[in-house]
């Protein structure tokens, strides 16, 4: 897989955005 943008954030960084955007959305959704 190559890069799309060479001097984005590291592929773990976006992993764990990822997951906390996930848990976020889910727990948002758990409080409604």
């Amino acid at each position: 897989m190559k890069p799309i943008f060479s001097r984005g954030p590291s592929l773990q960084i976006r992993l764990i955005l990822a997951v906390l955007v996930a848990l976020g959305i889910i727990i948002a959704d758990s409080r409604l």
